[in-house]
């Protein structure tokens, strides 16, 4: 999405948000008690759930986790009942939570994981709010860090269980084996923007040359995450702007990258060779980034 239908998505939301967290006066809510009627609280809700299920960008996340307008509603409306139904800084916190792209995979991702062993629904739920509080308070505008263990781990301290997850609000696994990309690509720019298509990178390419944890700082050396990435694809970037004329010919582009392989054990980079081509995912369209085939 561009920037200017970021900007509107942001300014309908901004006006729904005040909407919703519009104080209620004792009058009001005797009102509604007395003579139930649709309020514009109750409108404001269902263009909430108009914004989020219509935005492109929102709209794919629903339907990667097979999401209905309904589910999103209950979780709207557990979060508010649970106590995100107020202002967080400058976010109503439960509207925010169902409309920005960080908070929507994390909830959605979240709610639809196996619960951990000794886990209840209840559980669930109550860490979900505790980390978006914490996720609204710290003003973050990346993922959200979750306290969810997987299903069938152990934590002892109550600290979250890192993985391998995305970190940046663009990076969604949009097939099993594919995770876009389309964001980084386009700030990046250079030939990207001349194919102006979505771009994704392969589950080998992420786990080898960009996904970076904590427990791999303390086993191997300290990479951040979001510079690895950004190697990977500003280098895919220049090196396909050079070669432009000879990709839309071959429908191939190889380049190489220096990055520290994710081996449990490594400190120092090595030479990882890429291929960049058009890849079909989801029936669609996109250009991949995958590890080249070794040469016989």
């Amino acid at each position: 999405m561009g920037l200017l239908g970021n900007l509107k998505k942001s300014w309908k939301l901004m006006r729904i948000m005040q909407r919703l967290g519009k104080t209620r006066s004792t009058a009001d809510m005797a009102a509604a008690v007395i003579a139930p009627r649709p309020t514009d609280r109750d409108k404001a809700e269902g263009e909430l759930l108009d914004l989020v299920c219509s935005n492109r960008e929102t709209r794919a996340i629903l339907e990667h986790y097979g999401t209905t307008r309904d589910d999103i509603q209950d979780h709207y409306r557990r979060l508010s009942a649970m106590g995100l139904g107020r202002w967080i800084r400058e976010n109503y916190a439960a509207a925010a939570a169902i409309a920005l792209k960080p908070t929507l995979i994390y909830l959605l991702e979240a709610v639809n994981s196996p619960l951990p062993d000794g886990w209840s629904d209840n559980d669930r739920w109550i860490t979900i709010v505790t980390d978006l509080v914490t996720y609204f308070e710290s003003g973050s505008l990346g993922s959200v860090r979750s306290r969810i263990p997987s299903a069938g781990e152990h934590t002892e301290t109550g600290t979250p269980a890192h993985e391998s997850d995305p970190s940046s609000e663009d990076e969604l696994w949009v097939a099993p084996d594919y995770l876009a990309v389309t964001r980084t690509a386009e700030e990046v720019g250079m030939g990207f923007d001349t194919l102006g298509a979505p771009v994704a990178v392969s589950r080998a390419v992420w786990e080898e040359c960009i996904a970076w944890t904590d427990e791999d700082d303390r086993r191997q050396t300290y990479q951040e995450q979001d510079a690895r990435l950004w190697d990977v694809m500003f280098t895919a970037g220049g090196t396909l702007q050079l070669k432009l004329n000879q990709f839309l010919r071959n429908k191939l582009h190889e380049y190489s990258v220096e990055c520290v392989p994710r081996d449990g054990s490594s400190t120092d980079a090595i030479k990882v060779d890429l291929v960049l081509k058009p890849t079909m995912i989801g029936g669609k369209p996109w250009i991949g980034i995958e590890k080249a085939e070794p040469e016989n």
